[in-house]
């Protein structure tokens, strides 16, 4: 767990199994958050399969929970995970990280065009700094971890 964010993860030789130890180690961590007032944020919850199998192409769509009311709950596989702002996708690949991020350097570029301007616009210098440190930051951030 970090802060508000946090992570479950099993290890088998199945998605079946790993389902099953998710669905149990969510629930003594459920208990855990109850008995100290707390309760995980039921919209921000997400499933991913990791595995190297290439006839898995098609895990299980969803664990469900009993909830603390006893309601049930299900916890749906999604394409892709952000966790600490890093993409994870289900093969480990860099590439869905990089659209994202690409795309978030591009917003921030013409953020950065937009106070360019030849007659009254920011010097370079000025231009150099914001590039290194919004720009860059963007682009690199994470890059260590793949």
């Amino acid at each position: 767990m970090y802060v508000d964010d946090s992570k479950l993860t099993v290890s088998s030789t199945s998605i079946a199994i790993n389902n099953i130890l998710l669905a149990k180690a969510y629930k003594a961590v459920d208990q855990w958050l109850w008995k100290a007032g707390l309760a995980p944020d039921q919209d921000k919850r997400e499933l991913m399969h990791y595995t190297q199998c290439k006839k898995c192409d098609d895990p299980a769509t969803h664990i469900e929970l009993t909830e603390q009311d006893g309601s049930i709950s299900k916890i749906l596989v999604t394409p892709s995970i952000r966790w600490l702002g890093i993409h994870f996708d289900r093969k480990l690949l860099f590439n869905h990280h990089i659209k994202k991020i690409l795309t978030k350097a591009k917003v921030a570029l013409g953020c950065i065009a937009m106070l360019s301007n030849m007659v009254w616009g920011l010097s370079h210098l000025n231009l150099h700094t914001l590039y290194r440190t919004c720009i860059l930051s963007i682009m690199t951030y994470a890059s260590a971890v793949w």
